[in-house]
This record gives structure tokens, sequence and C-alpha cells, in this order.
């Protein structure tokens, strides 16, 4: 299955391929670069989160 066709499919392949070991013919740079790009847009949600709780409750937890 090809990334750009079906992401989900995709990363259901290789999680597969990942738990039982078979990592020939995986695209371990691709992978790579979607961990970090969840990373982000996992900190991006939660600052962003942060940011409408703090301006409707008033409180402010930036440093």
């Amino acid at each position: 299955m090809n990334h750009d066709q079906d992401f989900y499919q995709w990363s259901i392949n290789c999680a597969e391929q990942l738990r039982t070991s078979h990592l020939a013919g995986l695209d371990l740079i691709r992978i790579a670069e979607e961990i970090e790009d969840m990373g982000r847009s996992e900190k991006h949600a939660l600052a962003s989160h942060f940011h409408t709780r703090n301006r409707f409750t008033g409180c402010n937890f930036s440093n």
C-alpha cells in the first residue's frame, strides 16, 4: 500500500510489520517523518487547547 494512496491503510500495514519485526520493504525515513509530524500536531493541539482554556478561565500557564 502506498502512503499517498491510502494513508490510514499504509499506517496499519507499517504498524503490523513493525510489530512482527518484518522491516524489509518498510520506508523507515517516511515512518520517522510521520512520527515527527504526529508529535508536532499533538503539541500544537495541546497548546491550542490550553490557549482556549486560558482565554475562557483567565488562567495563565505560560512561563
